[in-house]
C-alpha cells in the first residue's frame, strides 16, 4: 500500500492486489474466526423476544441512523429510486436487489432502497462472525449462507415465504474493496436466486463524487444509480442475466465518472512470483 497526496490530484492511496475476484479488503477479513454455518441455520421463527428486539433494532436504531450516516455523513445522492417504487405496489413476486460492494455502507443502502420492506443480505459467514455481535447483525438483516447447494435450498426456502414483505440483496463481487471505481468480474452463481425465487432483480451501482468542500479531508460523496428491471423470464439462463447486470454496472460507472479516492492496481507477475518463494 502507498499513500498518495490528495492536494496534489492523487489518489489517498494505491492498494495492490493479486486477485481481482477472490482478494477481500474488509478490515475483518483474516482477523476473525468464522462463525460455522450449516444447513439447519435458522433464518426465521426465532420467537417473540428475538423478533421484537430485531424490529426495535432495524426499525427504531438501524434505519434513521442509515439515513443519517449516508445522507450527512456520505452525502448519498440515489438517482433511479422511481424504479424501485414501481415494484412495490403491484409485483407480488417481491425483488432482488443486486448491488456493487465498495463500502461499508453498503450495509445500509439497500435498507433505504426498500423501505418499507425490510432488506435482508446474503453475506459470509464473516458478517456473523464477531463475537458477541452476531444477533445484533442477523436482526440487522445479515443472512449468512451455508456452504454448499444445502444452504441455498434452505435460503430460497424461506425467502419464498417473505418476498412480500423483504427484499433480498445480494453483492456479486462477494468481497469487500472500499472506493473502487471499476465492476470487478463476478459469477453467475448469484444470479440462480432470480430464477429460483421467481423474481426480478434491480441493480444499483455505487460511484464516487470528489466533494466541493474540504475534499482534501473528507473521503468522497457518495451516488447510487438504480437500474429498471431485470426479470428472469427475458434471459435465456442465469449467465445471460449476469452478463446484462453487469453491462449496465460498468456502463454506470463510466458514465458517472467515478473519483479514485482509492487507486487499486495489480501485482506484476513477478512480485507474485517472488511473494511464493
Amino acid at each position: 500500500m502507498r499513500k498518495g497526496n490528495l492536494r496534489a490530484g492523487e489518489p489517498f492511496k494505491t492498494v495492490y492486489y493479486s486477485d481481482p475476484v477472490n482478494d477481500d479488503f474488509a478490515l475483518t477479513h483474516d482477523h476473525i474466526s468464522n462463525r460455522e454455518i450449516d444447513c439447519d441455520v435458522e433464518y426465521s421463527n426465532r420467537g417473540v423476544l428475538w423478533n421484537t428486539a430485531s424490529f426495535v433494532v432495524y426499525r427504531l436504531v438501524a434505519t434513521p441512523l442509515a439515513y443519517v450516516i449516508c445522507k450527512v455523513g456520505f452525502g448519498l445522492r440515489i438517482k433511479g429510486r422511481r424504479n424501485i417504487k414501481v415494484l412495490r405496489g403491484h409485483d407480488k413476486c417481491g425483488y432482488l436487489i443486486f448491488g456493487n460492494h465498495t463500502h461499508f455502507v453498503d450495509a445500509f443502502i439497500p435498507t433505504l432502497l426498500s423501505f418499507p420492506r425490510k432488506a435482508s443480505i446474503v453475506t459470509s459467514p464473516d458478517a456473523v462472525s464477531v463475537p458477541l455481535l452476531h444477533n445484533v447483525v442477523e436482526m440487522l438483516g445479515a443472512v449468512p449462507i451455508a456452504p454448499g447447494l444445502g444452504g441455498v435450498r434452505q435460503l430460497v426456502g424461506v425467502m419464498k415465504k417473505k418476498v412480500r414483505t423483504q427484499t433480498l440483496t445480494v453483492f456479486p463481487e462477494a468481497h469487500l474493496w472500499p472506493y473502487y471505481n471499476g465492476i470487478r468480474p463476478f459469477p453467475a452463481n448469484a444470479f440462480s436466486f432470480p430464477y429460483l425465487l421467481d423474481s426480478p432483480v434491480v441493480a444499483y451501482v455505487t460511484t464516487y463524487r470528489k466533494r466541493r468542500v474540504l475534499s482534501n479531508v473528507l473521503p468522497p460523496a457518495i451516488t447510487v444509480t438504480v437500474s429498471t428491471s431485470f426479470y428472469p423470464s427475458d434471459y435465456s439462463n442465469k449467465h445471460e442475466m449476469r452478463d446484462a447486470v453487469y453491462a449496465y454496472m460498468c456502463d454506470v460507472v463510466e458514465k458517472e465518472g467515478s473519483f479514485a479516492y482509492i487507486k487499486y492496481e495489480q501485482r506484476a507477475a513477478s512480485s507474485l512470483n517472488e511473494g511464493d518463494d
